[in-house]
This record gives C-alpha cells, structure tokens and sequence, in this order.
C-alpha cells in the first residue's frame, strides 16, 4: 500500500527559478493523431502551460510503439516515451511503475502531474517528488479504445 505524506511541502524557488513542471501520462507519438481523451487532455494541456514564462514544461509517456527509450522535441516541448512493459498481471505493473520512477527521478522535476489514477500516479507518489493528480472518468470507453483485445481491456478497466 502506498503511504501518502499529507503534510504541506514547499518547492524551493528563487525569482529567477522556473518551475519544472513533468507531465506524466497518455501523450501520443504524434500529437497531430489524438486517439484518446486523455492525450487530448494533456496535448491541449501542454500547449497552454508552455504560455507561462516562469514554467519549464515536459512530457512523460508510456507507449507500446518504442522499443527504447526515447526523447524527442515536439514544438519545442520534451517529451519522453517509454517502452510500455507488455504482459497483464503484477509483474507488469512492478515492471512499469519502476521503469516510470526512475525516469521520473532521474529527470527530477520540481513538480509531477500524473493524470490517470493509475500506474502514472502511483508511481510520482512513490518517486518522492510532490505530485498532482488528474484522475480521469470514463475509464472503460477509453480502453476500447485503446485496447480492442476484450481481456486486456478488463484488465486495465
């Protein structure tokens, strides 16, 4: 069971500081091509912070078409895409939410966004990164979406 740490905790920043800002979650391999609500969502989301001067903004992504990881520059924006952990059960959770905490560690923002109450978020809690959370809805026309295969759909459901 993840320990959730209620207390307040204050970013260090200076006048000169930007807030580095990691975007963990669903972003498409080409944000031209949104299959979901959730890319939508941080694709929009993205493009809008970028607006703010005083905010460093990059992406963190799960996704089944890499083989390795992979960082690219997307209209200036960073984004990260990790080789999704294929396989159902535990193992693949351990395995992905690892692979996801020491990414998240190694890029060491000051601030997580982890949308999906899911493997994003359990990781950036257990990353000890302060973390915000944007559990997303309709969970189950999602999957079809992204998972057509009926088992695979229950299981991340």
């Amino acid at each position: 069971m993840t320990r959730v740490d209620k207390s307040p905790q204050t970013i260090p920043r200076t006048p000169h500081h930007k807030l580095r800002v990691l975007i963990a979650g669903d972003y498409p391999l080409d944000p031209n091509r949104i299959t979901g609500g959730v890319e939508a969502v941080i694709v929009y989301l993205t493009r809008a912070l970028r607006q703010f001067p005083d905010l460093e903004i990059e992406v963190l992504s799960l996704s089944p078409q890499v083989r390795s990881p992979r960082r690219a520059l997307v209209d200036g924006l960073p984004v990260h895409h990790l080789p999704a952990v294929r396989g159902l059960g535990p193992l693949y959770y351990f395995l992905t939410r690892r692979q996801l905490v020491r990414y998240m560690q190694t890029l060491a923002p000051d601030l997580i966004h982890a949308h999906i109450a899911g493997v994003y978020a359990d990781a950036a809690l257990r990353s000890g990164i302060p973390t915000l959370l944007t559990p997303h809805g309709i969970i189950y026309r999602e999957m079809a979406i992204k998972y057509p295969n009926r088992l695979k759909r229950a299981y991340y459901s």
